[in-house]
């Protein structure tokens, strides 16, 4: 979903693009060998951007980028992003200032790549402003909060106020983010909402409105409902509302569809992280996958191997599962994860 928010930003402010290749990241690309990688300005340094974070906001965004580092990814690109928003805040990642060769075209290669060597029109150098700006402030957290599932309900309701109070950032941001992001509310939704219960991000108080809400009849209009449908002026009245408005009586099919004991209900919020119920079913939810991402790898793994090594169709099963069985055994080329799996 966000990125859908992500190229709705783009095309509106980069105007649209009819193929699978963005011309500008395109052209950039084709530059890349021309370019001194040493010779860059953070973004933090340009007028704008500096108007638009204030010390606590850059101290926060490296908090959670810091922190984001330190967890396993599927992906190198996971941590670049992470690392590139370092750098375009003005700091310097474990690993260094490194500036990897274009590759696949993607919108969020363009941080911290403002630099003398690539030129833009006032237009295009505008809009990428705006661009990352939003990326940073927004985007980041929420882009890689979104594989839990336990966080993907409530970061869907916070993300949902981000962006409609963002119209005092960039009204045109805010206007085309809210229309896309009001048509995947699912999370929202009665049985879905229940996965809060184990956000360790929401407060003890706001789960005990939801224990309380769990006692509403839901309303006719919520019986069948898989998607929650909001109007753009109803987003101020829903967000003081609070998320255990889309609580109700419905939501306790959650704790059945997948055999969760809901007895943990009964106590205190506070007190959950000790019963047994509550841990179990905890473990439960961490297991759920809330993103398509295992198949992007999926089909990354067919695009990088298809046809290397062979052409019949039954050897390139064996192929792929190999690759798949090497890359869980060595995530990463360090000697210490070489060293323990030596006898592979």
């Amino acid at each position: 979903m966000y990125d859908i928010i992500l190229k709705a930003i783009y095309e509106e402010k980069m105007g649209k693009t009819t193929g699978p290749t963005v011309p500008i990241l395109k052209k950039f690309q084709t530059a890349w060998s021309g370019i001194n990688v040493n010779n860059f300005k953070t973004g933090i340094e340009h007028e704008k951007v500096k108007e638009n974070f204030n010390p606590v906001d850059v101290s926060r965004i490296l908090d959670f980028e810091q922190d984001a580092l330190q967890e396993q990814h599927p992906r190198e690109d996971y941590r670049e992003f992470l690392e590139l928003t370092a750098i375009f805040l003005g700091t310097t990642p474990p690993r260094g200032v490194i500036f990897r060769v274009p590759g696949a075209i993607h919108h969020a290669r363009w941080m911290a790549r403002f630099r003398d060597e690539f030129k833009l029109s006032p237009h295009e150098e505008n809009a990428i402003c705006d661009i990352c700006i939003f990326l940073i402030r927004v985007y980041v957290e929420a882009w890689f909060c979104a594989p839990s599932a336990a966080k993907a309900p409530y970061l869907h309701f916070s993300v949902l106020s981000t962006l409609y109070k963002y119209q005092n950032i960039d009204s045109d941001i805010s206007r085309v983010a809210l229309q896309k992001i009001k048509n995947h509310l699912w999370y929202l939704s009665p049985e879905p909402i229940a996965l809060p219960f184990f956000d360790s991000n929401l407060s003890s108080e706001s789960k005990r409105k939801m224990v309380s809400a769990l006692y509403r009849e839901a309303d006719i209009s919520e019986e069948n409902t898989k998607k929650i449908n909001v109007q753009i002026n109803q987003i101020p009245e829903i967000m003081n509302n609070g998320i255990k408005q889309f609580v109700s009586n419905k939501t306790r099919k959650f704790f059945t569809r997948f055999d969760i004991s809901d007895e943990f209900l009964n106590i205190d919020p506070s007190q959950w992280h000790k019963n047994e119920d509550f841990i179990n079913a905890l473990n439960l939810v961490k297991k759920l996958k809330v993103v398509n991402d295992p198949s992007e790898r999926g089909v990354k793994l067919m695009e990088d191997y298809n046809n290397l090594f062979t052409k019949n169709e039954e050897q390139k099963k064996y192929v792929l599962q190999v690759v798949n069985e090497y890359r869980q055994k060595f995530p990463d080329s360090r000697k210490q994860t070489l060293s323990m799996n030596k006898d592979f």
